[in-house]
């Protein structure tokens, strides 16, 4: 293991005990890291530093040096979302129109890429998140965004059969009756009447399957 001398306490110390400075021949700080903080710690260190970075504001250097920061950041979240929305788009997701960053296909599978502000906390770092629905307490899948509701099915309906929301005149109907069964081949575009009578079809003949079970005797067989 390396050691090092600080000149400050006077001890030997290992590399791991000096902070990094790639300007300095050896690659580390000249004082140990416990005596750097005592350093900035004193009422002298805290003058300097103020002064110098009152000198850096005026002149602009901060300001500067942020804004490339802030280009540099911009281009690498922009080159990583175009990587996340290309792998996205070629598995047959669409864009969700009032969303530039959530993407649905035809299952009614969501994935959201991560926003430019998770990419900075995240210490530049993108992340694919899977939406995870809920659900109402009519049985439909539905996720809130911006305040507003949205039904999975009709999500998949808008981006994927070309339905425009025309106050319940259209609806999307579910075939098999499963209010969980979003895929494009379980919806269906029918007039709200229809989809009334439908659902009372439905409704009797399970209120008459639940009367017919309830009438039955239960036999028990003897087996010898």
């Amino acid at each position: 293991m390396k050691t090092k001398k600080c000149p400050n306490c006077k001890e030997l110390k290992l590399y791991s005990d000096f902070h990094k400075n790639l300007r300095n021949k050896l690659g580390i700080q000249n004082s140990c890291k416990k005596c750097l903080s005592e350093r900035r710690k004193t009422d002298k260190y805290q003058i300097t530093e103020s002064k110098r970075l009152n000198n850096h504001k005026d002149n602009g250097v901060i300001k500067k040096w942020y804004a490339d920061y802030k280009e540099r950041v911009k281009s690498m979240y922009a080159i990583e979302k175009n990587r996340l929305t290309d792998d996205l788009l070629s598995q047959g997701f669409k864009k969700v129109i009032f969303h530039k960053l959530l993407y649905i296909n035809n299952y009614g599978t969501m994935y959201k890429i991560s926003s430019f502000q998770a990419f900075i906390n995240n210490k530049l770092v993108i992340k694919l998140n899977k939406v995870k629905p809920y659900l109402r307490v009519n049985g439909y899948e539905s996720i809130t965004c911006y305040g507003t509701e949205y039904r999975v099915h009709q999500l998949v309906a808008i981006h994927f059969m070309n339905h425009i929301p025309n106050k319940h005149h259209l609806v999307i109907d579910h075939i098999d009756g499963n209010k969980l069964n979003n895929h494009i081949s379980n919806l269906q575009l029918i007039g709200n009447f229809q989809n009334l009578m439908k659902g009372r079809y439905y409704k009797s003949n399970e209120s008459k399957l639940l009367q017919y079970l309830e009438g039955v005797d239960m036999i028990e067989f003897n087996t010898k």
